[in-house]
């Protein structure tokens, strides 16, 4: 029996959003894959995250959906208002991303150790 390759979590969230965007525009899975030129069966594995499409078939999707490929990963596209917890996390990551422009080497391996660390608790 062949060894089935894992695939990553993140494309069960991405076809999560797949199907809810495909849903939400009232497309049918036929009416998609025919649009991105893959089988319903091709596009129904992607939909319950069993398979990893290729960022070009992801690219042919979200231009079928009419919505930016990066929504097909976040959720979010530009323009949208973020929850109110959202933007104080973004607002936190800006700060964070400037300070570590400013970290030596060292100081950036030392950063990346206690994040995992502090990432692996609770």
């Amino acid at each position: 029996m062949a060894e089935q390759r894992k695939v990553p979590d993140i494309c069960k969230d991405i076809g999560k959003r797949i199907a809810s965007l495909r849903k939400k525009a009232g497309m049918t899975q036929e009416v998609l894959a025919e649009q991105i030129e893959a089988d319903t069966s091709y596009l129904a594995r992607i939909e319950i995250g069993q398979r990893q499409p290729s960022i070009d078939k992801l690219d042919q999707i979200a231009k079928a959906l009419g919505v930016p490929l990066g929504q097909l990963f976040t959720g979010w596209a530009a323009g949208m208002k973020l929850p109110a917890g959202e933007r104080a996390w973004t607002t936190q990551a800006k700060i964070l991303g400037k300070s570590i422009e400013e970290l030596s080497a060292a100081d950036l391996k030392l950063l990346v150790k206690l994040a995992e660390r502090l990432g692996h608790q609770g």
